[in-house]
């Protein structure tokens, strides 16, 4: 049929046959809704504003059309549609006269703008709105058949010859206006699906609308409009979405180009961020791809639209320019595209000549490297992306870093520069073998731009030594313990340096500076003298664990015990320190049998608490006897611990005690918080060690598997056994807590709480395990 359509209006003008039907002007009048429901009140109480006649009396006329064999108007369950929309549009505009096009500006206006009752809701509850009756009363057919018909009024106006001249493109325009003039967040969204067509039928209404309602960025609907964003389907939704593809679909044409630019420039200046991918500067990187460019303007004025956002949003600008440069995981599903405007000629290429491509790169690398040059922040981010400059910009980014204008600034500003260009000189001969590392030439004018950099300064020439990130500082070859070793020396070296230059203090400054004050602690444990070793213990001992000073204190007393052992311990226990201090020591040496004994021997039972609540409990490492440990830590409080060794222990043949772990986990439940600081796997097989035992105390089990029966669940290794045989094995356990779940309704006694979940579950557990 569709086929017939198309060859009738290829003839010699002749037009489809239903053109010439007696009801021909009653299929016209049908198209200008496009869609609908003939269930749905809302839809026939909207076909009657439109037909300015029933809906019964109209559809009764029009039903017959719908049997013959070239109809291009059908219905299926109640739900009608046209065929082939553009060729009927085409074939019938001539039967539309003003007063349609008046009747269905107003049907348009009603329909369209209604509010979706759903924003009534949080948008945690939106998936839901259906069975919260948060539904439109108007169906998405004929809110989409509308649309529809707008996009159709401002793109093919000629075929509506009986009308007034201008009026469907003014029919158009109004109803856009109507719909989107000082409208609210929610207007917004309610028409979020259909803005990319209403963005066809009146584009330059549109983008008026949009730019008034972002004239104030600090007061525009669209900040609530992202407060919308949910997490998925079930958690809310994104939008904003309708109105990044109206802005893609007019970006196509070159007129538009600037002024939608703009517009994902100022959304993209406030926008929060999401999961979603649907955001306004990700539209923004699509529209201008070198590689995938998505309008039909030419190279020039895409980069004058480029400079434009540079001018009026400086760092939505940068960011555009970074993600236009040359970059190994680059990625696009392209750009919304209009459906009816004629914005992208039939042969227009997407493809790119490489010779265009590069001579975008070059034009987007010069405007970047001329912004970079404004801002030590913006040089970072470039020198990031240094091995992907085309040569040219390349080289002039390096003869900007030591020309004298750097380095003219001070050293610990432009300490950040000389970092960067040091872990990219390392990565490349780490890998130099890898298809995108440098070419050796390349990796030596880095290298030489970054001896040109160095600071002279100690404490700043080391500071990239202390990372928590020892790995990016080995090299690709050579065992991993060599490796370590000789980091360790130079960061021994370093400080040593900056010991040499100074003092103690200066070294304190210098760990308070890096990242990991750990390591300056304990290159400086490796080396440092009695005298100095004097100043740091027992002064700094007491400092707490997670600060800086705590830190830089543990790195020290570690490698002070790793070189020197248990004798250093041992003389230092000697020095009559406090036992305040001593304990502070202690919980700084390994977590071992070693230090248990001396925690006896020189804190007593009136001190040694000081160690037990505080020891950081790592029982990991080679097999030892952790009893003394459980009792310990069990006795001062800390049962989560005493079950992390139990738990420990659980794999070692005739190291599992039932007794401790019994009693852990009974001091887990009657200690508040503990339970959060469980690992849940290791907490299950524990209490499957005690459930195969035949002499575990049952009594304890059962009140152990209620507590944390949701642990015990088809999710994990273990499940309820203790339970379910008394259930199976005790009618009246089984009703007791079958019937305290699911208690009848006719039971008069008031239900004084909810049953919680662990109840719930063992209800649930209880039927399934006793039915047939």
């Amino acid at each position: 049929m569709i086929s017939a359509l198309r060859r009738s209006l290829r003839g010699l003008g002749n037009l489809p046959p239903y053109a010439t039907w007696e009801n021909a002007s009653l299929i016209a009048q049908a198209g200008l809704a496009g869609k609908w429901d003939g269930t749905s009140p809302a839809d026939r109480a909207a076909l009657e504003q439109l037909l300015g006649k029933s809906y019964g009396e109209w559809i009764e006329n029009l039903r017959p059309n719908t049997l013959r064999s070239d109809s291009p108007l059908i219905q299926t369950d109640e739900k009608w549609r046209f065929l082939a929309r553009g060729e009927a549009w085409d074939a019938l505009g001539n039967r539309v006269t003003d007063s349609d096009l008046e009747r269905f500006k107003e049907t348009a206006v009603k329909v369209l703008g209604e509010r979706d009752p759903r924003f009534d809701l949080p948008k945690e509850e939106r998936h839901a709105a259906a069975i919260h009756e948060k539904v439109l009363q108007h169906s998405r057919h004929i809110r989409n058949g509308i649309a529809e018909t707008l996009a159709l009024l401002g793109c093919r106006t000629g075929a509506l010859s009986s009308c007034t001249h201008g009026k469907a493109n003014t029919t158009a325009v109004l109803v856009v206006r109507k719909l989107l003039n000082d409208a609210t967040w929610d207007r917004w969204a309610s028409l979020d699906s259909h803005l990319p067509l209403l963005a066809e039928a009146a584009p330059d209404e549109f983008l008026d609308a949009v730019e008034a309602a972002l004239v104030n960025l600090d007061d525009t609907p669209f900040h609530e409009l992202f407060a919308q964003e949910g997490g998925g389907v079930l958690g809310g939704w994104n939008y904003m979405s309708g109105l990044l593809w109206a802005l893609e679909a007019l970006a196509w044409d070159p007129d538009y180009l600037s002024r939608v630019a703009v517009i994902l420039a100022d959304l993209a200046s406030f926008d929060p961020g999401g999961n979603w991918a649907n955001r306004p500067a990700n539209s923004l990187v699509d529209i201008f791809l070198p590689w995938h460019f998505q309008t039909i303007a030419p190279f020039e004025k895409r980069k004058q639209v480029v400079e434009t956002v540079l001018r009026e949003h400086p760092d939505v600008g940068w960011k555009l320019l970074l993600a236009l440069l040359p970059h190994s995981h680059g990625s696009t599903s392209g750009c919304h595209r209009p459906t009816w405007r004629d914005f992208i000629p039939r042969d227009w290429n997407s493809g790119v000549l490489q010779t265009e491509y590069w001579a975008q790169v070059i034009a987007f690398t010069d405007l970047a490297v001329a912004r970079a040059r404004e801002s030590v922040d913006k040089l970072q981010e470039l020198i990031n992306r240094l091995s992907d400059l085309p040569r040219a910009a390349h080289e002039s980014l390096l003869a900007h870093l030591v020309s004298p204008e750097i380095l003219g600034i001070p050293e610990e500003e432009r300490l950040p520069l000389w970092e960067k260009l040091e872990d990219l000189v390392r990565q490349h001969r780490k890998y130099a073998g890898a298809d995108w590392a440098l070419p050796e030439e390349a990796i030596d004018n880095i290298k030489d731009a970054a001896n040109k950099l160095a600071p002279d300064a100690p404490e700043l020439k080391y500071h990239h030594l202390f990372s928590d990130r020892d790995f990016d500082l080995f090299d690709e070859k050579g065992d991993y313990d060599s490796q370590r070793r000789r980091l360790d020396e130079v960061r021994q070296l370093a400080v040593k340096t900056i010991l040499d230059s100074g003092a103690l203090s200066d070294v304190m400054e210098f760990a308070h500076r890096v990242s990991a004050p750990y390591e300056v602690g304990r290159a400086l444990g490796a080396i440092a003298s009695a005298e100095i070793e004097a100043e740091v213990l027992p002064a700094m001992i007491d400092e707490t664990p997670d600060t800086t000073s705590g830190r830089f204190v543990a790195g020290f007393v570690w490698a002070r015990y790793w070189i020197r052992k248990w004798n250093w311990v041992d003389e230092v226990l000697e020095r009559g320190w406090e036992a305040k201090a001593k304990a502070a020591f202690f919980t700084r040496l390994p977590f071992e049998d070693e230090v248990w004994q001396r925690v006896a021997m020189h804190l007593g039972v009136s001190d040694e608490g000081l160690y037990w609540k505080n020891a950081w409990v790592n029982p990991y490492g080679p097999d030892r006897d952790l009893t003394v440990a459980i009792e310990k830590l069990l006795e001062y409080g800390r049962p989560s611990q005493a079950l992390l060794c139990v738990a420990r222990t659980a794999d070692t043949a005739g190291a599992f005690s039932e007794t401790l772990a019994t009693k852990s986990l009974i001091s887990v439940l009657e200690t508040p918080g503990s339970i959060d600081q469980l690992d849940n796997y290791r907490t299950v097989e524990v209490i499957k060690r005690l459930q195969e035992s035949k002499s575990a105390d049952q009594s304890a089990l059962f009140r152990i598997e209620w507590n944390f029966l949701p642990w015990l669940d088809r999710f994990s290794t273990g499940s309820p056994v203790t339970l379910e045989k008394k259930m199976a094995s005790n009618p009246a356990f089984f009703a007791e807590v079958v019937g305290l779940v699911f208690r009848s309704r006719n039971d008069e006694q008031p239900r004084n709480e909810e049953p919680d979940e662990q109840k719930k579950y063992l209800a649930r557990k209880a039927l399934v395990h006793n039915s047939p």
